[in-house]
């Protein structure tokens, strides 16, 4: 099913009970609503599920550059259009920034926010990590006449070059707040821990041994973390 928000048509798929609590999940950098294909039915039967591809993902077609306070702003209008006025969003990875930033814009509509392995700046992820980022960006930017690449490259773009979000936005985010991530994350444990500390009302999980691939990885234990904190 497609909803159409600033101009674009966004791409969004619906499970469970019209009558539950509204549940956003939004997936990571480069990927699609397939990301929580084993997650989303842990809450069908008390929940109304929605998973939606942000835009240039998966079916949500869009050329431009992409940022984050663009679909922030996507994911409030989606919000607003279904007359949705109590949400919890999850967001993985780049998807966590997404939620941030649409929680920024919506308010109280948002009641719970899980934050699953996202940074609040560019920097925020690890050395390594990020050189390797930056020799394929190089690689893609070289390839990019071909269309692959080309998508490839805008992917890549965003990651070393966004987030900003600042402590004044992040004071704005009134929703109760779970932040995960691994214990081996590519993102920067110090990162991790200052999300958490500068949301107002949020607390902090590390999952033991676990890398930044946590819902293709360990999905049946971030399943269980995610539902002990929207159900409790």
């Amino acid at each position: 099913m497609f909803e159409k928000v600033n101009g674009l048509d966004l791409y969004y798929e619906e499970y469970g009970s019209e009558n539950g609590e509204a549940v956003i999940f939004l997936h990571g950098n480069g990927g699609s609503v397939k990301t929580f294909e084993r997650t989303k039915d842990v809450f069908l039967r008390d929940k109304r599920v929605f998973l939606i591809d942000s835009r240039g993902h998966g079916q949500s077609a869009f050329e431009g550059d992409i940022d984050f306070p663009a679909m922030g702003s996507d994911i409030a209008d989606f919000v607003r259009a279904k007359g949705l006025d109590s949400v919890s969003l999850v967001g993985y990875s780049d998807g966590g920034i997404v939620a941030i930033e649409a929680a920024a814009l919506l308010g109280g509509v948002v009641k719970k926010m899980v934050i699953i392995g996202a940074n609040l700046r560019f920097d925020g992820m690890k050395s390594v990590f990020n050189l390797g980022l930056r020799i394929e960006y190089a690689l893609f930017s070289l390839l990019s006449f071909m269309p692959k690449y080309k998508k490839l490259r805008r992917y890549f773009r965003i990651m070393l070059t966004q987030p900003e979000i600042t402590a004044e936005k992040l004071k704005s985010v009134t929703a109760r707040t779970l932040v995960v991530a691994g214990e081996r994350d590519v993102i920067k444990a110090e990162h991790t821990a200052e999300i958490a500390e500068k949301l107002p009302n949020a607390e902090l999980t590390i999952v033991p041994g676990a890398d930044h691939f946590l819902f293709s990885k360990r999905n049946g234990e971030i399943n269980e973390i995610i539902r002990g904190f929207l159900c409790g």
